[in-house]
């Protein structure tokens, strides 16, 4: 976010940067255990005017949670303007997650069919997304035999995916897929997923080969009046 200095131009100063989890009001960690600070250095040209400070981090293990920006501006060493409200609208950011259960068509369950033409849906759970924007949800299927994507007739992976617009900042979205699962008795299959933006930036993914809620299983041999 960037900040406002009305102070005396042609000074230099710094400022500081570290992002709070809203909910517990201590300092945000990342994905290696780090707290998340940043700053930058400036000279003022004029008495009134904006900054950026950019956070770069890897924090996956943050999805779903609200990040506030605290700053501290400091001249010479010493601090002279600091902006700390766990509460400012302003100076949040929802780091946005993904959650998924996947399902046969057929069974309404995480229990597969043996057929030519299995249809199966992944329900992804979203928080965190701007109401009226538009996205894409791709979804992977990976047999977790091999750790390897599921290829299709022509050698391509096996992919599912769904454009929507978000009513809501929370809601969640379906995306199909149809294969022949007639080769794969046995197999645990997995959905991996991926959102992306309008500007195709991939914002959330969630590929956890050991997620039962993403898993489909197949059994040994075709069900009865199913596939």
């Amino acid at each position: 976010r960037s900040t406002l200095f009305p102070y005396t131009t042609l000074f230099r100063s710094t400022n500081l940067g570290i992002l709070m989890d809203k909910s517990t009001g201590e300092p945000a960690l990342d994905d290696e255990g780090n707290q998340i600070t940043a700053s930058t250095t400036f000279t003022a040209e004029e008495s009134c005017g904006t900054v950026e400070v950019t956070f770069t981090f890897e924090g996956a293990k943050l999805a779903g949670k609200s990040l506030v920006a605290f700053e501290t501006m400091t001249f010479e060493g010493a601090e002279y303007m600091v902006h700390a409200d766990i509460d400012d609208v302003d100076q949040t950011v929802s780091i946005i997650d993904i959650s998924t259960q996947a399902r046969d068509a057929s069974t309404q369950t995480n229990e597969g069919t043996i057929g030519e033409s299995v249809k199966l849906i992944d329900t992804v759970a979203y928080t965190g997304l701007t109401p009226g924007a538009t996205y894409r949800l791709f979804t992977t299927l990976i047999d977790k035999e091999t750790g390897n994507a599921l290829a299709d007739d022509d050698g391509l992976p096996i992919v599912g995916m769904t454009e929507f617009v978000a009513e809501s900042a929370d809601g969640t979205v379906d995306v199909e897929v149809t294969l022949d699962t007639r080769e794969l008795a046995e197999h645990d299959l997995v959905f991996f997923e991926k959102l992306a933006d309008e500007q195709e930036s991939v914002i959330a993914t969630h590929e956890d080969i050991e997620d039962k809620g993403q898993t489909v299983s197949l059994p040994d041999e075709p069900v009865p009046g199913k596939g």
